[in-house]
């Protein structure tokens, strides 16, 4: 027997909420969506600093550690410009990114113990020039599902079944993919789960999403980076 999961799914960018002109605290449930402080999960606050030429946003757990901040140059268009950092529950730095007008210069990961996790060497050049994705919100023209977005909620709804056992796990499961150049899904990662054979089927149903039509930046296919909630209850 199998239960089909009702799921929401936010794809996060960052100019999906409002932001104040000096010092702005939003407060976000569990799939990143605007929530009361009650039934919050995270906390944003938004500073607009250098005389409104640079924002830092900074996301915590309710509990008030920090789960990302980082530097904005624009947040209408959205344009990162500066260190990005990520950080594990414990508090020990996830990952720290560094950007020049949206462009990814540098990535280094961490484990929960704080010991940095090696790139893959790839021949012929570095891994992220080799290896480099746009993030969704800045791309000239992102790519698109068959048909529309609609559409890929429908695949997920249709897809996304779970063993009838399990029907009383909920949460969130936040994963990151990317659509290559030709448009199909790659390097789908998931970052934080909710149980592992939910977090497996998961993995698996978006590995095998039918291709996109590919994102374009300056008339030129290009990889594009999706981070996404997915709320299983």
């Amino acid at each position: 027997m199998i239960l089909r999961l009702t799921i929401f799914i936010l794809f996060i960018c960052p100019s999906a909420f409002s932001y104040g002109q000096k010092v702005d605290t939003i407060f976000l449930n569990s799939d990143f969506a605007l929530a009361d402080r009650e039934s919050s999960s995270y906390f944003r606050i938004v500073k607009t600093i250098a005389k409104g030429k640079q924002y830092e946003i900074a996301d915590y757990y309710k509990t008030g550690e920090p789960y990302m901040i980082g530097l904005y140059s624009s947040l209408n268009p959205e344009i990162r410009e500066g260190e990005f950092s990520w950080f594990h529950k414990n508090g020990t730095k996830k990952r720290l990114q560094r950007y020049a007008k949206n462009e990814l210069l540098s990535e280094t990961n961490f484990d929960e113990k704080g010991t940095e996790q090696k790139m893959p060497e790839i021949k012929g050049g570095h891994p992220l020039a080799a290896d480099k994705a746009y993030d969704f919100v800045s791309i000239e023209k992102p790519p698109v599902y068959p048909g529309g977005i609609a559409n890929f909620y429908k695949y997920l709804r249709k897809n996304l079944v779970i063993p009838a056992r399990l029907r009383y796990t909920s949460g969130t499961v936040l994963l990151s993919f990317v659509i290559d150049k030709d448009g199909s899904v790659t390097d789908v990662t998931l970052i934080e789960g909710v149980h592992p054979q939910i977090d497996k089927i998961v993995l698996k149903v978006i590995s095998a999403c039918p291709n996109w039509e590919p994102g374009i930046q300056d008339g030129k296919n290009v990889r594009v980076k999706y981070n996404i909630p997915i709320a299983i209850n």
